[in-house]
């Protein structure tokens, strides 16, 4: 059993491929109330974790908990930021970070959130 997990170990230390994130992001300007989906899909071995942070670099997995403006899914090395009812206090650089024992990388993207406009 000892054997078996150094081995695993070894494999893991000596073959982990640092990840990288392979959907490049665009600025997004959108107006209040919209939704707006951010995708991030990221390679390595072992398979990275994806967390999602904001210009503050405050982890916005723990503000989808209290809100329901905001959901992440994960599905293997794909994760999905959904912002369902955008505000413009919502502005700002958000950035999708994949990490693994190798490394990490990231990518960002600036979201512009716009009052509603009205007309006369």
């Amino acid at each position: 059993m000892v054997v078996v997990v150094s081995l695993l170990l070894f494999f893991v230390f000596v073959f982990a491929v640092a990840p990288t994130t392979t959907l490049p992001f665009v600025n997004h300007t959108i107006v209040a109330g919209s939704a707006l989906d951010l995708a991030c899909i990221a390679n390595g071995f072992p398979l990275p974790v994806i967390t999602w942070l904001v210009q503050s670099h405050e982890r916005l997995e723990e503000r989808v908990t209290s809100s329901t403006n905001f959901n992440i899914t994960h599905n293997y090395s794909h994760s999905t930021f959904r912002i369902r009812h955008a505000r413009p206090q919502l502005t700002g650089v958000y950035t999708c970070i994949a990490s693994n024992a190798a490394g990490s990388d990231t990518e960002s993207t600036n979201v512009v959130v716009h009052s509603k406009l009205m007309s006369i």
